[in-house]
């Protein structure tokens, strides 16, 4: 038997002892950028969603953590029914097939009403997040860790842009441009950082109140690191478009409530985003060139103008300087 279909006769066992024997069809989801699958079971008129995350690619616990704390603290993660942690399935309450992003694209105009209810919503659970004491044992998102991050643009994203492959000088003075860009933050109180905030992993919750109306999904990642770099992930969306303008109305809007001065929010904003971005290129690239999965392709040319937007700061313009050369 072949490790695929060993793997499908496993989640098919854990699902059937859940189900008291049952065999239930279970419907492919579509997943992240990573190797987890999701599927969805329906069962006496009501659904499921089943979590299968290869032991050798990562452990459910830190999602299970993770969803325990956001729901001791109120807000809308999926309850957690049953779970095999050894195998890496897990069985989960269903959302539902709205997401936060197919809502606003229902909602229409870039100016309307409830598309910025939305966004403001969006923002306050962030803000409330980050008042909220804070799990322990939280891995650092230091910027040693963020620098780290930056290894695959280099080994991924330059090759497939370029047609280059960096000489070890050119990554080492790469690599010592981030270092001065990262420490050029300005200094923050430290939070928990959700890391895939955005509106594809959030879902409409029609019948519940407030924030309680976005339901958190995809949040295993989680690390105590900047309170800006969330913000970055959903307004620096790479599979959805928000105008510069817009965004910047997002950011006052977080920078008035937290009372932190605009110009420090900016300035972190930047350096994270110009990080993140060129993580994100560099995950595209290899998914394309590794993978043989064209589908993330599509996605570039937004990715860069955020890049680009990002690395239109002052503190950037050296690293903006360097690829310039390449």
């Amino acid at each position: 038997m072949s490790h695929i279909a060993e793997r499908g006769a496993q989640l098919e066992q854990f699902v059937s002892e859940y189900f008291a024997g049952k065999h239930l069809p279970l419907q492919p989801m579509l997943g992240d950028a990573g190797l987890r699958s999701y599927y969805r079971a329906l069962c006496n008129g009501k659904s499921y969603i089943i979590m299968d995350c290869p032991p050798s690619y990562c452990s459910v616990q830190p999602f299970i953590n993770i969803a325990h704390y956001l729901r001791s603290n109120n807000f809308s993660a999926p309850e957690i029914i049953t779970q095999d942690t050894k195998q890496g399935f897990l069985i989960l309450e269903d959302f539902g097939k709205l997401s936060i992003k197919e809502y606003l694209l229902q909602v229409g105009s870039l100016g309307s009403k409830e598309r910025k209810r939305v966004y403001h919503l969006i923002i306050d659970l962030l803000i409330l997040l980050q008042q909220q004491e804070l799990p322990a044992d939280l891995k650092k998102f230091n910027n040693d860790l963020l620098c780290s991050e930056l290894d695959i643009f280099i080994n991924w994203y330059i090759p497939y842009a370029y047609k280059k492959e960096l000489q070890i000088q050119e990554r080492d003075e790469f690599i010592a441009l981030w270092k001065i860009a990262l420490e050029a933050q300005e200094p923050m109180i430290s939070s928990l950082v959700l890391r895939d905030y955005h509106v594809e992993n959030m879902m409409y919750l029609e019948h519940r109140d407030d924030i309680k109306q976005l339901g958190l999904l995809d949040f295993q990642d989680a690390l105590l690191g900047s309170p800006i770099y969330d913000l970055v992930s959903v307004l620096e969306d790479a599979r959805f478009d928000i105008p510069k303008e817009e965004a910047l109305e997002y950011i006052k809007y977080f920078a008035d409530k937290k009372e932190l001065d605009i110009d420090s929010v900016l300035l972190n904003y930047h350096i994270l985003g110009a990080q993140r971005n060129s993580r994100i290129l560099g995950i595209f690239a290899r998914k394309a060139e590794r993978d043989g999965d064209d589908n993330y392709l599509q996605y570039i040319p937004r990715v860069l103008k955020y890049l680009e937007q990002d690395l239109s700061h002052p503190k950037l313009a050296p690293i903006k300087n360097w690829l310039k050369k390449l």
